[in-house]
């Protein structure tokens, strides 16, 4: 009997409780946008800090922030209550402790632990046997599924074959870093804090990936994974980014990143 794919593979791999209140974390701030729009540089941005804000400007343009700067130039209490609203109902990050733990899922859990789970399934299935060209097929006959749904899983296979968990990982890291900023919008952490989080962060990502593109290969992946639609749109943002004269991806994905604040 075929079972459906998504639900049967998703429940294999199913998030904790807690875990699955944050999926909801990487929804567009386009309510936020408004409030925030017209933002200014609250603390000098350097190259490191260029480079860190480089992990989630696709998501920061979409949002109709500004990548180039860290944070806000000033942040009164209607913004930062807005702000605290939007954490709370999209992350249900509701102070200091409840923000690191979900940096602290993202960075352990978060979407890439199900992934690795879904992928066993699949290999438990007898994907690995299978030739790349007929896999689709394979879960297709395997899963009650639709055929573009068949292509898409087959793809995540392929990818976790060649980099592991790490194929989608920059997904979590990216949305890892742009909480790390959001909440020190709404007054969990200072800037110091964030910036030394964020600086952490960096240095995992950097050892992780070898270039801007693979990261952000990965994080489109990760995208994908989560949504279950094209990433087209915000690879375009991203190759947007990367023509103009001040891009975060201009810089060396190598250099050296240091504390500055």
């Amino acid at each position: 009997m075929k079972e459906t794919m998504r639900k049967t593979v998703r429940a294999a791999a199913e998030l904790s409780t807690a875990a699955a209140g944050r999926v909801k974390g990487c929804l567009p701030l386009l309510l936020l946008a408004a409030v925030l729009a017209g933002c200014g540089q609250g603390v000098k941005v350097t190259d490191t800090i260029r480079w860190m804000n480089g992990t989630h400007a696709v998501a920061t343009a979409i949002n109709g922030r500004d990548f180039q700067v860290f944070g806000l130039k000033s942040i009164d209490n209607d913004t930062m209550q807005k702000q605290q609203q939007y954490l709370k109902d999209s992350w249900e990050v509701t102070d200091r402790a409840s923000a690191e733990e979900s940096l602290r899922w993202l960075s352990e859990e978060g979407h890439h632990k199900a992934y690795e789970k879904e992928m066993g399934v699949l290999t438990e299935a007898g994907i690995a046997e299978t030739a790349e060209a007929e896999r689709p097929a394979f879960i297709f006959e395997k899963f009650e599924t639709t055929k573009e749904e068949a292509q898409l899983y087959a793809d995540f296979y392929a990818a976790y074959e060649k980099s592991g968990t790490a194929a989608i990982l920059a997904w979590d890291y990216s949305r890892a870093m742009a909480l790390i900023e959001d909440s020190y919008i709404a007054g969990y952490f200072t800037e110091t804090e964030a910036l030394d989080k964020s600086l952490e962060m960096a240095g995992r990502i950097q050892e992780t990936y070898s270039s801007w593109d693979a990261f952000m290969e990965a994080y489109l992946t990760g995208y994908e994974y989560w949504s279950g639609e094209s990433s087209q749109e915000r690879k375009k943002i991203y190759d947007d980014i990367k023509g103009t004269e001040h891009s975060p991806y201009r810089l060396e994905w190598g250099m050296a990143l240091e504390k500055s604040w």
